[in-house]
C-alpha cells in the first residue's frame, strides 16, 4: 500500500470511530489504541520508506522511482528527489493533523479534548462532576457492555446525613451508587 492509501485508510477508521461514538455509543478501546497506532505508522511511512531503501541499497525503490525517471529523461535526478520531498513532506504535515485530530477529539470518545477543556475553559463551559457522579457516555458504554455480556447493574438510592449537623437523613443529599456484577 503506499503512502495515499494509508493515509485514506486512516480517514476511513476514524470515521468509523467517530460514527460509533456518535451513534452507538460504544467502541472498544482496544480498537482506539490500534487507530491511535495506525496513526504514528501513517505519519512515519515515509521515513519507514526510507530506512528499507536504504538499508536495501535498492536503488528502484520508492525512494528512487522519481529520481530515476528523471535521470533518464533530463539526466539530472535531482528535481526527482525535490519532487519526492515535498509531496510526501505535505503527506506528513497532512497526516500529522489528521493524527491529532483524531487523537485530541475522537480518541476514546474525546477525552483529551474533555481535559484540555477542564485545564483551560472557563468555568461556564463545562460541567465538573461531584466525586460519585459519572458522565452519561461511560455510563451508556458500561450498560452496552454490561448487556452484552449478560452483568446486571443495581442503584441504589442512598441518603447520607450532614456531617455538620445532627438533621436526619432526610433532608440530607442523595446519592445513587451503581454496582456491577455477573
Amino acid at each position: 500500500m503506499g503512502p495515499a492509501s494509508n493515509s485514506i485508510l486512516f480517514l476511513f477508521l476514524i470515521l468509523v470511530c467517530q460514527l460509533s461514538n456518535r451513534f452507538i455509543s460504544c467502541f472498544p478501546v482496544s480498537v482506539c489504541k490500534f487507530i491511535a497506532w495506525y496513526g504514528v505508522a501513517t505519519c512515519l511511512d515515509f521515513f519507514l520508506i526510507c530506512v528499507v531503501d536504504m538499508a536495501n541499497q535498492n536503488l528502484d525503490g520508492d525512494l528512487f522511482k522519481l529520481y530515476n525517471y528523471y535521470e533518464k529523461t533530463q539526466s539530472s535526478g535531482f528535481i526527482g528527489f525535490f519532487m519526492t520531498f515535498m509531496v510526501q513532506f505535505a503527506m506528513f504535515i497532512f497526516n500529522i493533523f489528521v493524527f491529532y485530530n483524531y487523537i485530541v477529539f475522537v480518541h476514546n470518545d474525546a477525552r483529551i479534548h474533555d481535559i484540555y477543556m477542564r485545564i483551560s475553559g472557563l468555568g461556564k463551559g463545562y460541567h465538573i462532576p461531584f466525586d460519585n457522579e459519572i458522565s452519561w457516555n461511560y455510563l451508556k458504554q458500561t450498560y452496552c457492555l454490561g448487556e452484552i455480556n449478560n452483568n446486571r447493574i443495581v442503584v441504589n438510592r442512598y441518603k447520607l446525613a450532614s456531617a455538620y449537623t445532627n438533621d436526619e437523613p432526610k433532608v440530607a443529599k442523595g446519592y445513587q451508587f451503581q454496582r456491577f456484577s455477573k
